[in-house]
């Protein structure tokens, strides 16, 4: 729990706390709430239970994470169907899963080990959902089910990428996913929310920055920062390179940055001692093609 939450003292702002928490775990998790309204609480959930330790502890005890997803995958729906899933709508005719998504990403960036294993269990749904969304030819346009399940499921995976379970992730298949949609897609909330994901796996460590070194991730991303996109996008693929040359090198993570050629460059550098004292060595097996 973080360091922030502070504890209620009084009878009357327990009570308070709890049936907030209540209401705005029921409104997240409601079939009635619109897809706009559900992240939106869900942020405002997280916000309350990230400074309130009575709202913290009784939204680790509630089932909200199986709730949102009985939104979108209960009796006629299993989760194994990804089709059925992203095609799924509410009374508004909104596509019912990437607003679940986007709720149960809010709720992940919490510190809260109960919701983040429950969280996990489901990983294996996201993925597929994520490369059958993902895949060649499957439907791009930006109001798309299928681009919005992506888009839904890899900020949900960025968000999981906050905690020390990167290397679960790697294990999952998640370079694989990320070399894809940066190799074919040209959507730049897509993009931008990769560098987020590769930048936040390589800070969990230097063999995960290895990892992506191995599946060229360093050089798609070194693409963003000459192509015709949103300041905002460069800025993210220069700080995922940065993330991704320091942790795979062993160096401080708050070393000054260097611009994409350059950290690139350094990934294949000859070793060399780090300001820990430690040595840097080079990756071996990996070609970069400028």
């Amino acid at each position: 729990m973080a360091s922030n939450v502070e504890q209620v003292n009084t009878p009357a702002a327990f009570a308070k706390s709890s049936e907030t928490t209540k209401s705005l775990v029921d409104e997240v998790a409601s079939a009635a709430t619109t897809a706009e309204r559900r992240p939106e609480a869900a942020e405002e959930l997280k916000a309350l239970a990230s400074k309130d330790a009575t709202a913290f502890a009784a939204l680790q005890r509630s089932d909200v994470v199986g709730r949102l997803w009985r939104l979108c995958a209960g009796e006629k729906t299993a989760a194994e169907d990804v089709e059925a899933l992203c095609a799924k709508r509410d009374a508004n005719r909104d596509a019912v899963l990437p607003p679940v998504l986007d709720a149960l990403a809010e709720i992940a960036l919490l510190r809260a080990p109960a919701l983040l294993g429950q969280q996990l269990s489901t990983l294996p749904t996201v993925l597929a959902v994520c490369r059958s969304c993902g895949r060649p030819g499957a439907p791009s346009e930006r109001a798309s089910p299928e681009r919005l399940c992506l888009l839904a499921g890899l900020r949900w995976l960025a968000a999981l990428s906050t905690h020390p379970v990167s290397k679960h992730l790697l294990k999952q298949g998640l370079a694989e996913l990320v070399v894809r949609a940066l190799s074919l897609r040209t959507d730049q909330d897509l993009l931008l929310q990769c560098c987020v994901l590769s930048a936040n796996v390589a800070a969990d460590g230097s063999e995960q920055a290895r990892a992506l070194c191995r599946a060229k991730v360093p050089r798609l991303l070194s693409r963003l920062l000459v192509a015709e996109v949103r300041p905002e996008l460069k800025e993210h693929a220069v700080a995922a390179l940065n993330r991704i040359t320091r942790s795979a090198r062993g160096e401080p993570l708050d070393a000054d940055e260097v611009i994409g050629p350059v950290a690139l460059a350094l990934l294949s550098h000859k070793p060399r001692e780090n300001q820990r004292g430690r040595v840097a060595t080079p990756l071996r097996g990996v070609t970069w093609i400028f």
